[in-house]
């Protein structure tokens, strides 16, 4: 067969239509916003197979039901300790003695209808603005830590403040403390799932989020990350925000800087 340039644009054209086809079901059988919806479309169209590629590691989102199961196991929880507040609260139970004025009742109310808040007590608060400060204490916490430790950080870096962390969670699985790491492989560059194999050997727990490379080829999602930095000891003491796991955040490092 003779291949003409007639035929040869034919194919084209037929597998350009093909390709317009799967871009159009692939952009819009999930909701996004429709700026996004519309880029995705047309690097889809103009791109074929460059834009596939692309699309599959950094456009996907995460499944419906994934979100939806996840937000179904929060709800549960969130849901059964709401029922029991509301209850105390109607029996004037749920306010200590010295705190049952109407105006606080209203308040706790408005809290929990309003913003399904709820309400705490006995807390105590400590803003830590200096890495030395933050790790020093977390890792006090760690050593005192008697039922579980639970760490989620987006960086986890196997460098010197890296180990004395992993020591202290070591530490602590030893005594029986159930230890659990939560990390991102993209954020913490470097760290190789063997780094937390003593840990792992002792019971604990270690796991790279959706980036892993065990995942990457079934869930190629490379703009989905575990940003969180939280440890939560003993479901009493919890660490948020700002500081990851990494020299730099103790000021050691020459390009960051304190």
């Amino acid at each position: 067969m003779i291949w003409t340039w007639d035929v040869i644009r034919r194919i084209i054209e037929v597998l350009w239509l093909i390709n317009i086809g799967f871009a159009i079901w692939t952009v819009f059988r999930s909701r996004r916003d429709i700026a996004a919806t519309w880029a995705w479309l047309l690097v889809l169209s103009v791109f074929p197979v460059v834009g596939f590629i692309l699309y599959m590691f950094v456009g996907r989102q995460l499944s419906h039901d994934d979100i939806f199961t996840i937000q179904e196991e929060q709800a549960k929880y969130q849901n059964t300790f709401l029922k029991k507040q509301h209850q105390l609260l109607e029996k004037h139970e749920l306010l200590p003695q010295s705190n049952q004025k109407p105006r606080a009742r209203m308040l706790a109310n408005l809290n929990l209808n309003n913003d399904e808040a709820l309400l705490t007590f006995d807390n105590r608060v400590e803003v830590f603005t200096d890495g030395h400060a933050k790790f020093e204490q977390l890792i006090d916490d760690i050593n005192h830590a008697k039922k579980i430790v639970d760490v989620e950080y987006y960086t986890f870096y196997a460098d010197h403040l890296g180990k004395r962390i992993l020591a202290a969670l070591i530490r602590a699985a030893k005594r029986g403390v159930k230890v659990r790491v939560l990390y991102d492989a993209s954020g913490s560059r470097g760290t190789k799932p063997s780094f937390f194999e003593s840990l792992e050997a002792l019971g604990g727990e270690a796991q790279a989020f959706i980036s892993s490379s065990s995942k990457w080829y079934t869930s190629p999602r490379l703009n989905y990350h575990l940003h969180r930095k939280l440890v939560i000891i003993d479901h009493k003491i919890g660490y948020i925000g700002g500081f990851n796991i990494g020299d730099q955040y103790l000021g050691d490092s020459p390009k960051f800087g304190y």
